[in-house]
């Protein structure tokens, strides 16, 4: 999957037209990632998203991505949309690996964000936390490419 673009925001996005019910593992890996500097105030990198059908339709995704400042990071984002207003909840770190694997887990109403280093098989858990045990949507499995 290759996304480009001179200026503004253009991606590329491979969704999946499931639901998923109950507890689960979402796995996507990447190779080769080469992200070009983004304007000062964008960023570009790829990302694996779920949305679930619970009331403020909560988005969980973790992304691999090269910010405006120059700074790669894996970071966590939990995206919960309200009637006063979008939150947005993300954790971050350093990370300037070309290859890897994201994993999203869930079990029970506890949502894990997991990133693996090119081939290891270990994951590391990047963030925990309570999340609704509702279902992710119809076409709620996004990976992205984005710039």
């Amino acid at each position: 999957m290759t996304s480009s673009g001179v200026s503004g925001w253009s991606s590329k996005t491979l969704s999946s037209y499931l639901a998923i019910v109950g507890d689960f593992d979402v796995t996507a890996s990447f190779a080769d990632l080469s992200v070009k500097a983004p304007d000062s105030d964008k960023s570009s990198g790829i990302q694996l998203g779920l949305t679930f059908m619970n009331t403020t339709k909560d988005t969980v995704e973790v992304i691999r991505r090269l910010t405006g400042s120059g700074v790669q990071v894996v970071e966590t984002m939990r995206v919960i949309h309200e009637a006063g207003g979008t939150q947005y909840r993300s954790q971050s770190r350093p990370q300037s690996l070309d290859s890897g694997r994201f994993r999203l887990s869930r079990r029970g109403d506890v949502i894990v964000w997991m990133f693996s280093a090119r081939d290891n098989g270990q994951f590391d858990v990047l963030r925990a936390e309570r999340i609704s045990d509702a279902h992710v949507q119809l076409g709620g499995i996004d990976f992205e490419a984005c710039q």
